[in-house]
């Protein structure tokens, strides 16, 4: 395991400038400044989410711990090019499941050779790992197969992966959650794909998020002027279809944002993708 030392961050520091600065009637803007993540540790106890593209993410626990969502690769986005831990996969398709960009990490997997939900639970260092079965598809995955929602516990905080969830009213419902994780609030932090066609759309994420009670929604898995090589990826609808007559969106125009359980903000953060 990777452990980094603790060091104060300019841009985190900037980053959170940013954020209580902006106004929240600041109109969208589409994501057009690539940039990369800050070097260094987060600061002390503090959790790093940075976005990549499509569904792929990083997060870098207190710990030392590095974990990285839905890894893809010759799609337009670049793979995080350190050290990593762990690749959780949400389910087998091309754009989610290119663990070769990190060869030398633990892989777990959210199916099962056979396609159906593997039951996901354990701890590693300082974060607990489960699974939450869901479809691709709203159609109890007779279109796309199955999905698996990553959530992960570290310390107080919970952040969740929805992957490429596509809707189910069964999955939907709170108390269904609630038999889970013995939570009135599912995620603290949701990392939610907003771009349809594949997952749900903008009005279904909205649904999501209310449902859930998510207190910060990350949209993902929408179009960008990077994506390329996806089939249909015309179709997909972009961040501002989803950010659109929201009044409680920040743009900090960074990909990388530090979190601390018990101040994290309450709305829609956009982060920036990564080209390659």
């Amino acid at each position: 395991m990777s452990m980094r030392p603790i060091a104060g961050l300019v841009i985190a520091a900037l980053l959170i400038v940013l954020w209580s600065c902006a106004g929240d009637d600041s109109p969208p803007v589409s994501p057009t400044i690539a940039t990369a993540p800050p070097a260094g540790s987060p600061p002390r106890g503090a959790v790093r989410i940075t976005y990549y593209g499509h569904s792929m993410f990083t997060i870098e626990t207190p710990g030392g711990l590095t974990i990285l969502t839905d890894p893809n690769e010759g799609i337009g986005y670049r793979a995080p090019s350190g050290e990593i831990d762990i690749v959780t996969v949400s389910h087998e398709h091309f754009d989610h499941n290119k663990t070769e960009v990190a060869p030398d990490a633990r892989v777990i997997r959210g199916l099962t050779d056979d396609g159906d939900w593997a039951e996901i639970d354990e701890t590693i260092v300082d974060v607990q790992i489960r699974s939450f079965p869901s479809y691709h598809d709203g159609n109890q995955g007779d279109d796309r197969g199955e999905n698996s929602i990553f959530v992960f516990d570290i310390g107080d905080l919970r952040i969740v992966h929805a992957g490429d969830y596509g809707g189910d009213a069964a999955f939907e419902d709170l108390a269904t959650l609630e038999e889970y994780f013995e939570s009135t609030r599912f995620a603290d932090v949701l990392l939610v794909p907003v771009g349809g066609h594949f997952t749900i759309g903008p009005e279904a994420a909205d649904a999501l998020i209310s449902s859930w009670r998510s207190r910060l929604s990350i949209p993902m898995h929408y179009r960008t002027e990077f994506l390329s090589d996806l089939p249909d990826a015309d179709q997909l609808a972009i961040v501002d279809d989803f950010t659109a007559g929201k009044v409680n969106v920040q743009r900090p125009r960074q990909s990388s944002v530090d979190l601390n359980a018990g101040s994290v903000p309450e709305g829609i953060l956009v982060l920036e993708p990564q080209p390659e």
